[in-house]
């Protein structure tokens, strides 16, 4: 999704993310990028193992991780992971890139441990940011954020939820990164508390990014 905002404040995907994962886990951090998130959750003794699209990028993340593996995710059809492996996967602002994540979701599924989770951030298309536009007939490319370019795929928190869901994953908790607009740039810790009071309470509307994490649903073929 890349943002333009420090991805380590309190409230942003990244410090979530390692929030959830915890200490001391085996982690798939797919699109790992420089491996900035990575470099986070070394700190807290993870291992983790990228999976990057970008060729410098990947090298860079190498710093961070315990192996890259550089490839189009559209395309990989085969991962070199074994059964139960991970801890937790990370799928933190890829699937709105992807033409199919529904099919990356499900590929991954069996490496998952049982009590494991994954954990995604995925953009809020109906954030008042955007709905605002359409009310007077914009609809604006950006460079980075919600409206960033290089989205393939859009999704509310109805259809996002139904992403995992169909995938055959559990939801077990389902959070947000602050977005309402006139608070968005200020970082002032009183600003934030109230951006993000409020955007946890009307989600749907000032919600920025949702943030799910799931479990594999041992229901499901393969679980």
């Amino acid at each position: 999704m890349r943002y333009g905002t420090r991805s380590d404040w309190a409230y942003g995907p990244h410090s979530q993310a390692v929030s959830l994962v915890g200490k001391g886990n085996r982690v798939l951090d797919v699109g790992c990028s420089s491996g900035e998130l990575a470099s986070m959750l070394k700190v807290k003794d993870c291992t983790v193992i990228g999976i990057e699209y970008d060729k410098e990028a990947a090298e860079k993340a190498r710093d961070h991780c315990e192996q890259v593996i550089v490839g189009d995710l559209d395309r990989i059809d085969e991962f070199p992971f074994k059964r139960n492996e991970f801890d937790h996967i990370l799928f933190m602002d890829v699937l709105e890139h992807l033409r199919d994540p529904a099919a990356l979701l499900k590929k991954l599924r069996p490496f998952l441990k049982a009590e494991g989770t994954i954990i995604i951030s995925i953009p809020n298309v109906a954030n008042l940011s955007v709905r605002s536009g359409l009310l007077f007939g914009r609809w604006n490319y950006t460079e980075y954020g919600i409206m960033d370019r290089t989205h393939l795929r859009f999704f509310t928190r109805k259809t996002a939820t139904a992403l995992v869901t169909g995938a055959g994953y559990s939801i077990r908790m389902l959070g947000v990164t602050p977005g309402v607009p006139i608070l968005s740039k200020v970082y002032r810790r009183p600003f934030l508390m109230i951006n993000y009071a409020l955007s946890k309470t009307f989600q749907t509307l000032f919600a920025t990014q949702f943030i799910i994490s799931a479990n594999r649903d041992v229901n499901e073929a393969g679980g």
